[in-house]
C-alpha cells in the first residue's frame, strides 16, 4: 500500500521523473507492481517502444496524451487524450508511449504484470478505461460498481476492471480472493488492511490474502478495482486458508455426489 501525495515535484532537466516503483513476485504472476511518474511540458519518456507485460496507464493529475502504434516508425499511430482518472490499457507487446502537450506537468500511475502467455482466442486489444466519467449503478445502496472492461488478455483468463462508489460508514467484511488485485483510490478515504488511505493510493493484494473495505468518513468513496484472473493451480507458496478452503469445497463435493448417489439408487431399488 503507499500514498502519493500530489503535487510530486518534476524533473524540469530531463523532463520525466518516475516515483516508488514496487516490483515483486506474487503466486500466480511472474511480476506485478507499479510506479508514479511525473511528465513535464513538452516531453516524452521514450519512443514508441513494446515489452513483454500487460499495462494500466491511469493519470492521476493533468492531462497527458498517448500513442498508440503499430511499430516504433509507424506514421500514424492513434493518439488519444487522457485527463484526471482516465486510463489505457496496454496488451503485451503494444507499441505506446506517453507525452504532454499541455503547459502543465501531468502525474500518471502505471500498473504492470507479467505471467506466461495463454492461448486466447480473443484477447483484449487497447482500451481507453473512463473511470471518471463511470456512473456506479444501484443508486442508494451502500456499494455501487461499473464494470469498465472484462475479458481474457494475452497473459490472462481475465482482465476485469470496475469502479466502486462506497457510502459514508459501510464496507464489507473481510474475504479471500483466487487472483491477485489491485485497488486505487480516486476520491475520499478508504480503510483496507487496518490501514486508512486517501486519494491516489494504490494497494496490491495477493491471492489467498483476507481483505475488506470500509468507509470510516462523512465522504462517498470512489476507487478503481483491478481484478488479475489467472488459471492455475496453487503451489506451496498459496497461503494455508486457501488451499484448506479449496480442498474442504473439493470434499463438499465429493460426499454430496455420494449422497445424490446412494439415494438415486435406493429410489431406483423402491420402484423395482
Amino acid at each position: 500500500m503507499h500514498q502519493y501525495r500530489l503535487p510530486l515535484a518534476e524533473d524540469t532537466e530531463k523532463g520525466w521523473k518516475p516515483y516508488d516503483p514496487l516490483f515483486g513476485q506474487t503466486g500466480s504472476l511472474e511480476l506485478l507492481g507499479y510506479h508514479a511518474s511525473v511528465l513535464s511540458p513538452g516531453h516524452c519518456p521514450h519512443p514508441p517502444h513494446t515489452h513483454p507485460e500487460e499495462e494500466i496507464l491511469i493519470v492521476l493529475d493533468g492531462e497527458a496524451e498517448i500513442l498508440i502504434a503499430d511499430s516504433p516508425r509507424d506514421k500514424q499511430p492513434k493518439l488519444q487524450r487522457l485527463t484526471k482518472h482516465q486510463a489505457a490499457y496496454y496488451p503485451s507487446e503494444q507499441h505506446h508511449t506517453i507525452r504532454n502537450v499541455s503547459t502543465d506537468p501531468v502525474t500518471y500511475l502505471m500498473l504492470r504484470w507479467r505471467s506466461g502467455k495463454k492461448d486466447t482466442k480473443r484477447p483484449l486489444s487497447t482500451q481507453i478505461l473512463d473511470a471518471a466519467g463511470a456512473r456506479p449503478g444501484r443508486s442508494g445502496h451502500s456499494l455501487s460498481v461499473q464494470v469498465l472492461t472484462d475479458g481474457p488478455t494475452g497473459l490472462l483468463s481475465k482482465l476485469h476492471v470496475h469502479v466502486s462508489e462506497l457510502a459514508p460508514g459501510h464496507g464489507y467484511e473481510p474475504h479471500i480472493d483466487a487472483y491477485d488485485l489491485a485497488i486505487i483510490v480516486l476520491t475520499g478515504e478508504i480503510k483496507i488492511l487496518d490501514s486508512v488511505t486517501g486519494p491516489n493510493s494504490v494497494v496490491l493484494i495477493a491471492a489467498g490474502e483476507p481483505h475488506g473495505i470500509f468507509n470510516p468518513t462523512e465522504e462517498p468513496a470512489r476507487y478503481l478495482v483491478v481484478e488479475l484472473h489467472r488459471n492455475c493451480k496453487f503451489t506451496r507458496g498459496t497461503p494455508r486458508v486457501l488451499r484448506k478452503s479449496r480442498k474442504l469445497m473439493r470434499r463438499t463435493i465429493q460426499l454430496a455426489r455420494r449422497i445424490a448417489s446412494r439415494v438415486k439408487a435406493k429410489f431406483s431399488g423402491d420402484s423395482t
